[in-house]
């Protein structure tokens, strides 16, 4: 389906020379069900027209969900966009991560240092951003880590209370991953926290976690 902006050829030419850039811009998305991907991305370029005052949306033409692997679907929106310079380009692609851009007008630019200056600024400003939300992500993955440890900690300490028991018996109590416990077994076997009988069944070290306590 193609929707068509009723500005006026002489009016984007006026624009071009004023420094604006004609822009064909390429938007995907994948989801599901298709109805709400298909919706989802029609109310994307509604709130891109209504927000950006330096951009000008000319038309719109959008693709019918198609659907891909794994019951998702996939859709796309080709747009023609006025944008009224290099930077602002910039600042449009960090923020709508497009799929693809292409500068239909001018066929030639002049490039001034400002602008470099502007667009290099911005990406810096952007690569910090995302440098710090990943580290407050890491952070939060790594306490969730720490804390999810002694959880399984706890619940394995609890199932070895009162009798040696085999790593399928600690699983129905833990319901954790029988390859990860496993694993963790053998590490607490290693920090001396629980013991590993020659049967093959497990036992919280009593005297071990005494210590611990104390």
């Amino acid at each position: 389906m193609k929707m068509v902006n009723k500005i006026s050829e002489e009016k984007i030419q006026e624009k071009i020379e004023k420094g604006y850039l004609k822009s064909r811009i390429m938007f995907e998305l994948v989801g599901k069900p298709k109805e709400h991907i298909e919706n989802t991305l029609k109310k994307y370029l509604e709130d891109i027209e209504t927000k950006e005052e330096d951009s000008v949306i000319l038309s719109t033409e959008f693709g019918e969900a198609q659907e891909i692997e794994g019951g998702l679907f996939s859709t796309y929106c080709d747009a023609e966009v006025l944008v009224q310079n290099p930077s602002v380009l910039a600042s449009f692609c960090y923020e709508y991560m497009p799929a693809s851009i292409e500068i239909e007008e001018p066929t030639e630019m002049r490039i001034t240092n400002q602008d470099y200056s502007n667009t290099f600024n911005d990406l810096l400003f952007r690569l910090h951003e995302v440098s710090l939300e990943l580290k407050k992500n890491i952070g939060k993955l790594k306490f969730a880590e720490n804390n999810t440890v002694k959880l399984i900690y706890n619940l394995v300490i609890l199932s070895l209370k009162k009798e040696a028991k085999s790593i399928d018996e600690i699983y129905e109590d833990t319901m954790v991953d029988k390859a990860e416990l496993e694993k963790f077994l053998e590490r607490l076997v290693e920090m001396k926290r629980i013991v590993k009988q020659e049967d093959g069944k497990f036992f919280a070290n009593v005297v071990s976690e005494k210590k611990k306590n104390e």
